[in-house]
This record gives C-alpha cells, sequence and structure tokens, in this order.
C-alpha cells in the first residue's frame, strides 16, 4: 500500500478503515522509515482510541527511529489533545534506553504538565537506569510531578528492581501527604513488607488510613489485629475488601493466630454474617472470595469448617481451602474424617489430601481407619491420597498392610503412591521392612515389596550385597513383570559388577516394558566410586539392537551415565539416525554436558530436520557458552517458521542479549503471523514494555496463533 492510500485512509470517518490503515505501516516502516514516522505521529493523535493503540505499536516497532522519538517527545509539550500525548507516552516508553536519555535531555524544556508525561513515560520503560532522573524529579518544584515521581518509581519497581523500594520508603517521611499515600501506594502494589512502627503512624491520618491498613497485613504484627478489626466492623464498598486482603496477608505469618482468634470470638454478628456471605458471593472477584474463607478459618468463626469442606469441591478455590483447613487444625480432624467416610469422590480425595497435610504426627485411630478404609474405594484419586496419608501416620502394621497390597493389580497411578508410601514406611520402620524382605520368596508376590524394601534401604538388608543381588536375580525369574521391573530398580540401586550382569540378562525378557526397564537401569548403575558399570552394553544395544523404541531407551541411558566419554557416539548418533534418535541423542548430550557436548549442540543446530534443531536449540540456551547467541539469531533466518518463533522465543530468554536489532530486522520481514507475534513478544520482553497484539500481514507458512 502506497504512502497516499495510507494517507487518504487516516483521513476516512470510518474509525476501522482508520486502524487498518495504521496496522498496514508496520509494512511501510520497512519501505520508508521517514514516511511512516509521520503517518504514525498523524495517528497517534486520532479520536479513536483503537486506532491511537495501533499507532503505539507501530511507533515501537519502528525503534530505534530517532525522528520519530524526538518528534514525540515534543508533543509532551504544551496542546491540548490529550489522547495524542498519552498515546505518545506509551510510544515513548516502548524505546527503552534510547527514550529515557532522550527524556533527561528535554526534561528542562518542558513545563509541569510536560514533565509530569515525561515522569510517566520513564516509569513505563520499567529501565533501572530510569532511577535516577526520578529520583531528582522527586525534588521537582511542581506538587503533581513529584507525586507522579513517586508513581513511576513503583512502576519501574514492579520489574524486580530492588532500589526502587528503599526511595519509596524514605518518601514515607515527607511532609506532603498525596505525596505520602501515592509511596504507601506504590509499596503496597509492590507487596513490600514495612515495620508495624513505620505502618502505624498512618492509622489516625483519614486520607491514609486505608493505605496504611492495607499494609498492616504484611507487617504479621500481632498489634495490627486490633485496629484492623475494629475497622473492618465499620467498613463498607472496597475499604472492607481491603481489609479482608489485608487480613489474609496476616493469617499466613503465623504469629498473629491467638490475637485473631481472640478477635474472632468478639466479632459482631453482623461482620461474621458478611465474610461468610463474600466467600460464597458469585458476584465477587475471586481472588476475595479465597481470601475470605482464609479469614473466616484464621478467626476461628463457626461458618469455616463447612465453608472449608465446601471449597474442597471447588478447585478455584482448593488450595484456600487446604489453607483454611490447615488453620483450623484439630477443628476441621472430625469433619474430615467424616467427609472421608460419607462425602461423594472429589470430597473424600481432597479431605484425604488435607488430613496428610494437617492431622497431627500420633494422629487419632480414625484417621489412619479412614485411610485404610478407602483403600477399598473404586476410585483411583481416593485410593492415591489415602496411602498418602498411611505413609505419614501409618504403623509398622500399615507397612504390612501396604505390603499387602502391593500386590495387587492396580493402575500405575495407584500402584505409584502405593510404592511411595511404601517407601516411606520403610525408612521409618526400617528393622520391620528388613524383616519383611528376609521373610520374602523370589518366586511368589510377596517378592514386589522385598525388592521395593532393598531400593529404599540398600544393599545388606538380606546379609551382605551378595546376598541381596543373588535375591533380586533370582526375583527376575518372578512370572509378574512388575516385580521383575522393581528387582532391577533395586539392582541398579545397589550396583556393583554382579548387578550389572543381572540387569543385562534382563534385556531378552519377554516384557518390552521389563527390558526399558533394563535399559534404563544399565544407564544407572554405578561401582563404589561412582563410575557407570552399564556402558559397554548401552553401547552395544545402540550399535545392534533394531527395536528403534529401546534404542532411543538407550540412547536416554547414555545420557544419564553422564559420561564424557559417551559424547562422541551420541554425536554420531544425532546425525545417522531417523529423526525421533537425533532428537534422544540431543537430549542426551545436553544431559551430558561439558565443552565437548556443546561443541556437538552447536553443531547439530544445521540438522536439515526441525525437530532436531529445535531440540538443539532447547538444549545450548541454557549453556553457558558466549556462541550461543549468535547462533540463536541465526536461527532467526531458518526456513522453518516454527525453529524461526523458537528462536525468538529462546532470545528473550537471554539476560544482555544483543540480539535486538536482529529481531527487529526479522520483524519488519517476517511474513508468518505466529513468528512475527513471538518477535513482537520476545522484543517486549528485551525492552520491559507491553505491546498490542501485530496484525497479520497474510501469506507465510505454518498455522496463524489462535
Amino acid at each position: 500500500m502506497h504512502a497516499s492510500d495510507l494517507e487518504s485512509l487516516l483521513a476516512s470517518d470510518d474509525p476501522e478503515q482508520r486502524r487498518q490503515a495504521t496496522a498496514a505501516l508496520f509494512e511501510r516502516a520497512s519501505d520508508s522509515p521517514a514516511g511512516a514516522a509521520r503517518l504514525v505521529l498523524r495517528a497517534l493523535g486520532d479520536d479513536d482510541w483503537r486506532v491511537r493503540k495501533e499507532a503505539v505499536a507501530a511507533a515501537v516497532a519502528l525503534s530505534p527511529s530517532r525522528e520519530l522519538l524526538d518528534q514525540l517527545i515534543d508533543v509532551l509539550g504544551a496542546g491540548d489533545n490529550v489522547g495524542l500525548r498519552n498515546a505518545a507516552v506509551e510510544a515513548i516508553a516502548g524505546y527503552g534506553e534510547e527514550a529515557i536519555d532522550a527524556l533527561v535531555r528535554a526534561l528542562p524544556s518542558l513545563d509541569a504538565d510536560g514533565r509530569k508525561l515525561a515522569v510517566e513515560a520513564l516509569g513505563r520503560t520499567g529501565r533501572d537506569s530510569a532511577v535516577p532522573a526520578l529520583v531528582r524529579l522527586l525534588r521537582d518544584e511542581d506538587a503533581n510531578v513529584r507525586i507522579a515521581a513517586v508513581e513511576a518509581l513503583a512502576t519501574v519497581g514492579r520489574g524486580g528492581i530492588g532500589e526502587v523500594v528503599p526511595l519509596l520508603e524514605s518518601c514515607l517521611a515527607s511532609d506532603e501527604p498525596l505525596l505520602v499515600l501515592a509511596a504507601l501506594d506504590g509499596l503496597n502494589a509492590l507487596g513490600a513488607v514495612l515495620p508495624f512502627s513505620i505502618v502505624s503512624r498512618f492509622f489516625g491520618t483519614p486520607l491514609l488510613k486505608r493505605s496504611a491498613l492495607v499494609a498492616a497485613g504484611r507487617t504479621r504484627d500481632p498489634r495490627v489485629v486490633a485496629p484492623l478489626i475494629e475497622h473492618l466492623e465499620t467498613a463498607s464498598g472496597r475499604v472492607f475488601l481491603d481489609l479482608v486482603a489485608s487480613l489474609h496477608e496476616l493469617s499466613r505469618g503465623g504469629r498473629a493466630v491467638a490475637e485473631l482468634r481472640e478477635a474472632g470470638a468478639r466479632l459482631s454478628a453482623k461482620t461474621r454474617a458478611r465474610l461468610s456471605a463474600l466467600v460464597n458471593d458469585e458476584y465477587a472477584y475471586e481472588e476475595l472470595r479465597r481470601a475470605a474463607l482464609v479469614v473466616v478459618a484464621a478467626l476461628g468463626l463457626d461458618s469455616a469448617v463447612p465453608l472449608a469442606l465446601a471449597a474442597l469441591s471447588d478447585e478455584r478455590f482448593l488450595a484456600e481451602a487446604h489453607e483454611a483447613i490447615e488453620l483450623l487444625g484439630d477443628k476441621a480432624i472430625a469433619a474430615l474424617v467424616d467427609a472421608v467416610n460419607d462425602g461423594d469422590e472429589s470430597e473424600r480425595a481432597s479431605c484425604l489430601a488435607v488430613l496428610a497435610r494437617i492431622a497431627p504426627k500420633g494422629t487419632r485411630e480414625d484417621v489412619v481407619a479412614a485411610a485404610l478404609g478407602a483403600l477399598s474405594d473404586p476410585s483411583a484419586d481416593v485410593k492415591r491420597q489415602a496411602f498418602a496419608v498411611l505413609a505419614r501416620f501409618g504403623d509398622e502394621r500399615v507397612l504390612a498392610r501396604v505390603g499387602e497390597l502391593l500386590c495387587q493389580p492396580e493402575t500405575a497411578q495407584v500402584r505409584k503412591a502405593a510404592e511411595a508410601a511404601f517407601e516411606k514406611l520403610c525408612q521409618r520402620f526400617a528393622g520391620s521392612a528388613r524383616e519383611l524382605s528376609r521373610r520374602a520368596d523370589p518366586a511368589r508376590p510377596e517378592a514386589y515389596a522385598a525388592c521395593i524394601v532393598l531400593r529404599t534401604l540398600g544393599a545388606g538388608v538380606r546379609g551382605d550385597a551378595g546376598e541381596d543381588v543373588a535375591f533380586l536375580s533370582a526375583a527376575l525369574k518372578n512370572t509378574a513383570s512388575v516385580v521383575r521391573s522393581a528387582a532391577l530398580d533395586a539392582l541398579a540401586e545397589i550396583g556393583g559388577e554382579a548387578a550389572v550382569d543381572a540387569i543385562a540378562l534382563a534385556l531378552t525378557d519377554e516384557e518390552h516394558s521389563v527390558r526399558v526397564e533394563a535399559i534404563a537401569a544399565l544407564g544407572r548403575v554405578r561401582d563404589t566410586a561412582g563410575r557407570p558399570l552399564g556402558l559397554s552394553s548401552l553401547i552395544g544395544l545402540v550399535e545392534h539392537e533394531r527395536d528403534p523404541e529401546l534404542i532411543a531407551e538407550a540412547v536416554r541411558a547414555l545420557g544419564e551415565t553422564e559420561d564424557p566419554s559417551v559424547v562422541a557416539v551420541l554425536g554420531g548418533i544425532v546425525w545417522r539416525e531417523a529423526p525421533m534418535l537425533a532428537v534422544a541423542a540431543v537430549e542426551a548430550l545436553a544431559r551430558v554436558g561439558g565443552e565437548a557436548a556443546t561443541d556437538r549442540l552447536l553443531e547439530a543446530l544445521q540438522h536439515t530436520e526441525p525437530e532436531v534443531v529445535k531440540a538443539a536449540m532447547l538444549a545450548v540456551s541454557e549453556a553457558p557458552d558466549p556462541r550461543v547467541p549468535e547462533r540463536l539469531t541465526a536461527a532467526l533466518e531458518h526456513e522453518a517458521w516454527d525453529v524461526r518463533g523458537l528462536a525468538a522465543d529462546l532470545l528473550a530468554r537471554l539476560s544482555g542479549t544483543s540480539a535486538r536489532g536482529a529481531l527487529r530486522s526479522r520483524l519488519l520481514s517476517e511474513d508468518n503471523p505466529a513468528v512475527r507475534e513471538a518477535i513482537a513478544h520476545a522484543l517486549d520482553r528485551l525492552s520491559g514494555v507491553r505491546r498490542t497484539s501485530l496484525p497479520a500481514l497474510g501469506g507465510g507458512r505454518g498455522p496463524a496463533p489462535r
């Protein structure tokens, strides 16, 4: 589209035509930056906010156009187009460091309104280099500029710049109430923790009281309970909700538990009802409902237990339901046990999960009894949570019972939970676990539990390591594949040459899953010095096995050895084998690590298969190698659209990267909408600004983002 066409469309009476013309300025920017700058500036002053939004994105895409930046800063001077000036502030912020330097130079020539807008732009850059200028502006002759400087410092602080908090704290000593209010609000937005001695100073000042009470909860000081509850009793509207949020923060500290319970006992019936109603208010923000649920529990209100139990069946409030029940402690245990016995499936599972966390050690028999009863529940989720309870609170009798249950057919998830519970019980009752293992017959089902005991407690369970390996070798002939797999796990844990020989024999097992487990065990088995012992068997598998899945497992196991000697083998697989195996080899090289592995991974960036290239990119992106940014930048020109998109994503994660120019250049020529969006987001992260979604230019390869 020619410049004259764009100008004509920008003059249209139809806002949508003007918006589309502004979006098309992305294309115009690569052909004629100067002309595009003039048109962008015009669009920034449009009456329609959607046009201005597109114009801001176009202005940022033109960075670092000094011509446009200078014109944008000129807009901050006197003028009556409020929309243009506000849009200019947002666009200027997108220029990052260049904007900061230009704004600092322009400040002396601006009036108070212009300086205030410049301050907003400095804050929106999100850069730490804006802080010195903002600190100077805290002493500006105009009160509005000083207040704006405080607000801008808080905006910069949201980017994680630590020096901002002390600066805002210093503003609390000001004799200007509005400036103190801005500082308090900024510190609240950053979640800063202030001492009680500072926060309490503002309780008596009407203008500052609300913000001070919001900050009070984060002090976690019991002395703030009284003023918070006092104002809660009379508060309404947004103030009431702010106080609930502050009490939520206070309840999490653990220091004010007694004071909160005492305050809850004295709370008026009206306020109790308001808090309980807020928990169930479908029209309230979920964040406030979650906070109210925890506050109701912290205050120990009668409604807390039923509200918390009801919230267990709503995944939106599950975390806070658990938190509330933990605060209620013993008061909630009986209700939880009843729910385990009589509730619906989701409630039973959630209540068991909570019991596993909050029930005190040496818990009542009814908790263990409820968990044991739940093991016969038809729901796999209920069984998994029951095993978690038994893992924490079971005794020697429970150890034996769980050991018996291991032999029963179950889903993989339930079996995994049972194994985890049995392992923890073995650790707590090692003597009983050893005795259970010694009694086991390797040919019978109870060998499963015995193998887990050996895996958990290590060598010496049945006498010496030789006897342990002999038992496990015999268990490899058990008719149950789960027993054979557990025996392989235990052999890998015990280690030694005899263990390696036994594991190698399992490579011919009739069950595919057992052969896979044997390969994985070869990658983990070590000698007493920690050296890998399965290398020769794994390399032989890679060279002679015909099953691609088993070869891939062997490749992954070579990575698990973390032995530098396998780099050459893995590097060869990257180039010789099918893409699936090449990807596995790349991931294994990343696991091995080291300079030689990084060299092979960088070479893999030249692979003809995009999936291999992407795997290599992900692997090297974490490597502390100076070549990585350059190679990822080069990947922006790859023929595959998904490789280009991943390159943009990864470049955005590399702090201090010099790839902004390459990203901007690629943005102007990229025709795939998904990649253009990825590049735009990468530039966002590198510049610390927010960006509107880029318009589609049409064409390209690969799907558009959904």
